[in-house]
C-alpha cells in the first residue's frame, strides 16, 4: 500500500472515531448538527480517487449526523419537529435502520419537509462541524508518529479483513454481533434514537 493510500485511511479512521465524539457533544451542543459534511482529506489523498468502501463509509457518516442533526434541532426553540414532519420522516428512518443506508433521493425527501428555518439551522451546523472535523483530524494525525501510524493503520485492516471473512461465511453471526465502535454501529444507535423521537410525536 502506498503512502498517499495509507495516510488517506488513516484520515478517514481518525475521522470515524472523532465523530463519536461529536456525535455525544452534539446531544448539549448545536454545532454538533449536520446536513450535508464533506470530509476533510490531505493534499495527497486528494490526487487519489475514492475506493467503493471509502465512499461506503462517507455515506454511513453523512447519514450519521443528519439523523443526530434532527435530534438536536428538536431540541431548539421554534425548531422542533411537527406530528406531519415526524410521519413523513419516519418510514425513511426505519428503512434506514434495517438496511443500514439511505440513498441520495430519500436523504433529500427528509431535508424537503423541513422548513426554510430548520433547514438553515442544520446548513450553519454543517459549516461548523466540518471546520471541527478538519481541526481535529489534523491535530490527531500530526500527534502520531510514524510507528504509531504504521501500528494504527494496520491494525485497522487487520480487524477490516477479519470482519469482511466472517461476513462472506456467518452472515447470521455478524446480524447478531455486539455493535463495535464504527459509524454503522454508531448510525443504528442514532436512528433508533430518531425513532423513539419521531414516534413520540405521532
Amino acid at each position: 500500500m502506498s503512502s498517499s493510500t495509507r495516510n488517506s485511511l488513516l484520515c478517514v479512521i481518525l475521522t470515524s472515531f472523532l465523530l463519536v465524539g461529536c456525535t455525544v457533544e452534539g446531544t448539549g451542543q448545536a454545532s454538533s448538527s449536520v446536513v450535508n459534511p464533506t470530509m476533510p482529506a490531505s493534499g495527497q489523498a486528494s490526487q487519489e480517487l475514492p475506493t467503493a468502501e471509502d465512499v461506503q463509509n462517507v455515506t454511513e457518516q453523512r447519514l450519521v449526523m443528519l439523523f443526530q442533526g434532527l435530534i438536536v434541532m428538536d431540541q431548539q426553540p421554534l425548531l422542533a419537529l411537527t406530528a406531519e414532519q415526524s410521519r413523513s420522516i419516519l418510514p425513511i428512518v426505519r428503512k434506514s435502520e434495517e438496511e443500514g443506508s439511505i440513498d441520495e433521493s430519500e436523504r433529500k425527501a427528509v431535508i424537503q419537509v423541513l422548513t426554510n428555518e430548520q433547514k438553515a439551522y442544520l446548513d450553519e451546523q454543517s459549516k461548523q462541524l466540518k471546520q471541527r472535523i478538519a481541526e481535529r483530524v489534523k491535530t490527531h494525525k500530526d500527534a502520531l508518529s510514524a510507528a504509531e501510524r504504521e501500528r494504527f493503520v494496520n491494525a485497522f485492516e487487520k480487524r477490516r479483513k477479519s470482519e469482511q471473512g466472517v461476513e462472506a461465511g456467518v452472515t447470521e453471526h455478524i446480524n447478531n454481533a455486539a455493535p463495535s465502535v464504527e459509524t454503522r454501529g454508531l448510525g443504528t444507535s442514532v436512528e433508533q434514537q430518531l425513532i423513539d423521537l419521531l414516534v413520540s410525536k405521532l
